[in-house]
């Protein structure tokens, strides 16, 4: 397993606006987990890719695009920050 730990520090003059929704994806082929933590000061981002291993019959080729086109809209999720006034 993979597993990504990032923590971003927030300007002391933004805010945190909007930001992703926990998310897993689970599939014979592995499992992705995200999760955001909205700190107030701090955003931290944990994102965990398991892939399994095995040999999978050739018509399951469409499902194992699927699961990573759904991992890569995932990551490419984004945080959103507004200036305070």
């Amino acid at each position: 397993m993979e597993t990504d730990t990032i923590i971003y520090k927030i300007p002391d003059n933004y805010f945190i606006e909007d930001f992703p929704e926990d998310l897993t994806i689970n599939s014979k082929f592995g499992s992705y987990t995200m999760n955001v933590e909205n700190g107030g000061e701090t955003i931290k981002y944990v994102r965990m890719f398991r892939l399994n291993k095995g040999l999978y019959p050739k018509d399951s080729f469409d499902d194992l695009k699927t699961f990573y086109k759904d991992i890569i809209s995932a990551d490419k999720s984004k945080f959103v920050l507004k200036m305070k006034e």
